[in-house]
C-alpha cells in the first residue's frame, strides 16, 4: 500500500473524531515511510521535528484511551481494532509537557511508521 492509499485509510477511520483534553484536537494522519525500524520514542521526537530535549513518553493505545470520555469509549474502541488490523505493534509516544503531541504509531505495511497525531493540552 503505498502512503497516500495508507494515508487516506487513516482518514476514514478517524473521521469526525476528536480528542477532548483541556482543547479539543483533530485526530491527524501522519505517513513517514522511510523510516526505519520500530518507532522509539526519541526516534518519533526527532520525526516529527520536536526540539532534541523535549520529553518523550511511551504507553499502550489501551493505557491512553483510558481517557477516552465514557460516551466516546466504543468508538475509540472500533478505532484501536482499525489501527490494530492496519498498523503493527500500534503504541503511543508522547512528545512535551503540557502541550503535548501524542503520536499514535505503528509500523506501517511495507515499511516505515504511521498512525494519528493528536495534539493535547494536559495541567
Amino acid at each position: 500500500m503505498d502512503p497516500d492509499q495508507l494515508r487516506g485509510k487513516l482518514a476514514v477511520i478517524s473521521a469526525g473524531m476528536r480528542w477532548t483534553s483541556e482543547t479539543d484536537s483533530d485526530l491527524v494522519p501522519f505517513v513517514w515511510p522511510d523510516t526505519p525500524g520500530a518507532p522509539t520514542p526519541e526516534a518519533v521526537r526527532a520525526r516529527g521535528g520536536h526540539a532534541a530535549d523535549a520529553p518523550v513518553g511511551k504507553r499502550s493505545l489501551a493505557d491512553f484511551f483510558r481517557a477516552v470520555p465514557r460516551a466516546d469509549r466504543p468508538r475509540f474502541a472500533a478505532l484501536g481494532e482499525s489501527l490494530a488490523a492496519l498498523l503493527g505493534n500500534v503504541e503511543v509516544v508522547t512528545v512535551g509537557r503540557v502541550q503535548i503531541a501524542a503520536y499514535i504509531v505503528g509500523r506501517a505495511p511495507g515499511g516505515g511508521w504511521a498512525g494519528l497525531r493528536i495534539d493535547l493540552v494536559e495541567t
